[in-house]
Formats: C-alpha cells, structure tokens, sequence
C-alpha cells in the first residue's frame, strides 16, 4: 500500500546534506583501511611481489602461447587468483588479474590442441 510523506524543503535539504557526509566519511574510512592493509603487511613481501609481478607481465607479454610449451598455467591462474587481493591493490590489479586468466585459458587451449596433433 503506497504512502506519501510530505517534509520542508528545508528538511529534504538537511537529509540530502547528512546522506553525502555520510558517502564522504565512507569512502574516507576505506581509504584508512586500505592503508591499514598495506602499513599492516610486510613491505618486503610486497616489494618482492610486485618485482615478481613486473616478471609475470613480461613472460605474459613475450612468451606466446602458440609458441611456448608448457606454460605454468596453474600458477598464473593461481596468481590471478589473489592478485585483486593484495594490499596495495588497486583497479589496474584487478584488471590483470582478467588479463591472466584469459592468457592462462589460450594456453590451455593450444596445449590441448598441441597434444591432439602430437606437436607437444
């Protein structure tokens, strides 16, 4: 059953004004907490992840699956898997995260097909 309710515009003004402080202090709290994460996590452990990642891209980049047998498929999916995840993450790591999966897919798919011909 509909209802109606009738409030000053003054009033709708002020539930308006405390709904965007409300949206401000939450993305503030997030940003505090995606900061906790990263000041929380061992700083070698990232580093050394993230030198690890600029080696993965690499690979991903230059070593073509047509071309490549035998490609780690089950560790990059596995590194997929997490990457969104990691403390300092951000949109860009999600969308390698995409990137490598589907890379790992067309490896598959062309060791499948190199086994069916007898090439691998």
């Amino acid at each position: 059953m509909p209802a109606t309710v009738t409030i000053d515009l003054g009033e709708f003004q002020a539930i308006q004004d405390a709904k965007t402080k409300a949206e401000l202090e939450v993305v503030e709290l997030r940003k505090q907490i995606s900061m906790a994460k990263v000041e929380a996590s061992d700083s070698d452990l990232l580093k050394i992840t993230r030198t690890s990642l600029e080696i993965v891209r690499f690979a991903v980049a230059n070593l073509p699956p047509e071309s490549t047998m035998h490609w780690p498929t089950a560790a990059l999916r596995v590194i997929s898997a997490y990457l969104p995840y990691m403390p300092d993450g951000t949109i860009d790591d999600e969308e390698l995260s995409i990137t490598f999966q589907s890379f790992a897919k067309e490896c598959e798919t062309y060791e499948a097909r190199g086994r069916a011909l007898g090439t691998r």
